[in-house]
């Protein structure tokens, strides 16, 4: 009798594993695509919120309620859509694609979320209201709202490698709107003497989040893909060089260097194309860089400029020893003499003295979270930067690797946590090098499919279909 309910146990077993398989397979293909729909969301939302934000186009609009209602809804519909996918993926059990010490790190970061979320109720002093209202600017704002702090998680959705596959068409998607934005830009400032200025670029790097990606990401010989990014590139280049971007610029340069030297394009075709389009950028970009030197003196006004230092200097004045450990909260602020100054004398452009937003990504983290925030946001960025680029050992990883590192040297100076494109495309970049999938070899995937298919009752695959990652 025991022996029979045992061979039935089995039987059952066999029988529900290929359904087992099916369902855990549509979970995970759900969970990429509502990635991507959630990417196309936030980014229609953050374009929005930024052109009716303080200095933008439609901030002065007749129909700007209306507007601000939709941004709100597309901003519920945006963190609907990444809990969703984070659900799927987590069910489909990705989850377990990423260590326990991985899992361990974004389950603090979560923690240390709540913690600066639940402070933020309470933490209402000094607050400048951008939503007229401090619990609405908590739960909808997405430059300094607590919603932020949640973001590690969609790392989940991150290690599907199907995920990342699926979002080369937004890039490209939004690569061809921005790098038409950015032309408009540029043909106004030198055809309509309508001079760029910094909100236009702002606005255009919102549509061009993944302009990098596109340019770095191998194209497997898309050839259409390569001249929108290096197009792209160029005239993104051209902005950063009128409203003097200077990290920016730099991390158009790296981008660059990365595509020509460690992504070279193989075919003779693809090569003279790209020599094509960047011998005229290069004229586009001399003429742009000669012309600004001589209208606007920025060798000593803009380009060598040093307007971070003293940002640095003001917080750690500020800090007590509790600040530094648990931070302020998702609402936090810290005293600015320098926008106190300007505000005392009546010079426009500047933040109120109390300033809930910080040019320095690991400020931003110690400002709001403290160092229990920022040290395990550091160990899990350079395990996933170590990952890609020395243990995976494909093309597309060692570019996800730059992309993470990119973003962190670029941390020092800006690229603090927003309910942004930007930020969620990082935390996805995390979850994909952190993975175990990605980091499986060609062999290793090999060996899995066969055991998969021979448990399933099936023949043993061909070892020869099996491809590497890329």
């Amino acid at each position: 009798m025991y022996t029979e309910e045992i061979k039935q146990r089995r039987l059952l077993s066999k029988t529900a594993r290929p359904k087992l398989a099916a369902t855990t397979g549509a979970l995970a293909s759900a969970g990429s695509s509502l990635t991507v729909l959630a990417m196309h969301s936030l980014v229609i939302f953050y374009a929005l919120y930024f052109l009716t934000n303080d200095y933008g186009a439609l901030s002065n609009g007749s129909g700007n309620f209306v507007v601000r209602a939709i941004i709100r809804v597309l901003f519920g519909i945006s963190v609907a859509l990444l809990a969703a996918a984070v659900v799927s993926a987590y069910r489909a059990g990705k989850g377990r694609l990423l260590s326990q010490v991985d899992r361990g790190l974004i389950y603090f970061l979560l923690l240390v979320g709540l913690l600066a979320f639940f402070r933020g109720l309470f933490t209402t002093e000094n607050v400048i209201a951008s939503d007229q209202n401090p619990l609405l600017t908590l739960f909808v704002n997405p430059d300094v709202g607590g919603l932020i702090w949640f973001i590690p998680f969609v790392a989940i959705a991150g290690a599907n490698r199907a995920t990342l596959e699926l979002l080369r068409s937004l890039f490209f998607f939004y690569t061809v709107i921005g790098t038409a934005i950015a032309a408009y830009f540029i043909a106004a400032h030198f055809i309509l003497h309508k001079p760029v200025d910094m909100y236009d670029y702002l606005f255009t790097k919102v549509i061009l989040f993944g302009l990098y990606p596109l340019v770095m990401l191998p194209s497997k010989g898309k050839i259409r893909e390569q001249i929108v990014g290096l197009t792209g590139l160029a005239l993104f280049m051209a902005l950063q060089l009128l409203t003097y971007r200077r990290q920016d610029l730099a991390m158009s340069t790296v981008c660059l260097f990365y595509f020509l030297v460690l992504r070279h394009p193989r075919t003779t075709a693809s090569f003279f194309l790209t020599l094509l389009i960047w011998s005229a950028a290069t004229v586009v970009l001399t003429i742009i860089a000669v012309s600004s030197l001589t209208y606007y003196n920025v060798i000593e006004a803009q380009w060598v400029a040093d307007d971070r230092s003293f940002i640095y200097t003001e917080f750690m004045a500020t800090f007590s020893l509790i600040d530094w450990l648990i931070g302020r909260g998702a609402l936090g602020t810290y005293y600015s003499q320098y926008f106190a100054y300007l505000i005392l004398k009546g010079i426009p452009g500047g933040d109120f003295y109390y300033r809930q937003n910080i040019e320095s990504a690991y400020l931003h983290y110690v400002l709001k979270t403290g160092l229990i925030g920022l040290v395990p946001f550091v160990i899990i960025s350079v395990r996933a930067a170590f990952n890609a680029f020395f243990r995976h050992g494909h093309s597309t990883s060692r570019a996800v690797g730059m992309l993470i590192c990119m973003r962190l040297v670029g941390s020092f100076v800006g690229n603090q946590s927003m309910f942004a494109p930007d930020t969620v495309l990082f935390w996805l970049l995390i979850g994909y090098a952190l993975s175990k999938d990605v980091a499986m070899s060609p062999s290793r995937i090999s060996e899995t499919r066969v055991l998969r298919t021979i448990s399933q009752g099936g023949s043993a695959p061909s070892l020869r279909a099996a491809k590497s990652p890329s």
